[in-house]
């Protein structure tokens, strides 16, 4: 995932520019952005916590605490997920909305 996330970053902003001067660009924007922040989360507390919880099981963490973090971090990695998807959907909407340039009247509009 490490070669990866950067690729579909520097893709993902080369279509922003690419429809800088449409429309939909703001459904792209919000799923470069939202792709930014869950690579944030996930860079600051779920790759660490998981280390954490997976590579050091003897590290004098009481049973109780260990359960409630990798609980916690379960939840959180689910909220995680549906904002993944959410961002997904914006994707898919820059995909399927009709090419409009800004400023431009669309037919709907129109009548």
């Amino acid at each position: 995932w490490m070669k990866v996330h950067p690729v579909n970053l520097l893709l993902l902003l080369a279509a922003l520019w690419l429809l800088r001067r449409q429309v939909r660009r703001k459904y792209l924007a919000l799923a470069v952005g939202g792709h930014l922040l869950v690579l944030a989360a996930t860079a600051l507390y779920f790759v660490p916590e998981l280390f954490a919880l997976t590579m050091h099981p003897d590290a004098g963490l009481p049973a109780a605490e260990w359960k409630a973090r990798a609980d916690t971090w379960e939840i959180l990695s689910l909220a995680r997920l549906a904002c993944m998807l959410l961002f997904g959907g914006a994707l898919l909407r820059t995909v399927s909305e009709p090419p409009v340039a800004r400023g431009s009247v669309t037919t709907h509009e129109a009548v």
